[in-house]
């Protein structure tokens, strides 16, 4: 499946963003019947670069964006740099997985897997619940495991997102100078 949107294109499995240089890579394993989405972590030979595009900084929140006009918004408030850079991979992303669950009836996929470190795992948060609001075949499949992931929400955002995902553990170091 290739899909090219403009700076974000999703090619043999593996979504890059290039305006963000952002990547995840997209896994399949029938056996388990299983989907697995695993979201790079921050490169820290460009830094500078995401620091500058996306505006990584705390003073700014948005709402959360459902893309299906057909549902509400989600309750909370979001980053907004990385709501910027969930925004561009949600196009290539969402389609995919929501297609694999929605329309692949011969594999019956059973459940969904989303992995990411540091701006990966930020990533991975906001893909899951992208996916939880914009595709209820995929709500009760959604696992997922993070590691020094970002805080990317508010209060009602987080509430929200733990009442809706309970499968779904940010794994944090206390020391870490990533907050």
């Amino acid at each position: 499946y290739d899909q090219d949107l403009g700076s974000a294109k999703f090619k043999n499995g593996v979504i890059h963003d290039a305006k963000f240089d952002q990547q995840a890579i997209v896994l399949l394993d029938k056996t388990s019947k299983s989907v697995i989405v695993s979201f790079r972590g921050t490169d820290v030979k460009d830094l500078n670069s995401f620091v500058k595009d996306v505006g990584v900084t705390f003073s700014g929140l948005t709402p959360f964006m459902v893309r299906d006009p057909t549902m509400e918004n989600a309750p909370g408030r979001v980053h907004a740099g990385m709501a910027k850079a969930w925004t561009r991979l949600s196009k290539a992303i969402l389609p995919v997985i929501k297609n694999l669950f929605e329309f692949s009836y011969d594999e019956n996929y059973q459940h969904l897997y989303i992995t990411g470190h540091s701006l990966g795992g930020a990533l991975a948060t906001m893909f899951a619940k992208g996916l939880y609001e914009n595709c209820r075949a995929v709500r009760n499949k959604i696992v997922g495991y993070t590691y020094g992931a970002y805080a990317i929400g508010n209060t009602a955002f987080c509430d929200d997102f733990n009442s809706k995902l309970p499968n779904f553990f940010r794994c944090v170091n206390d020391k870490d100078i990533v907050p």
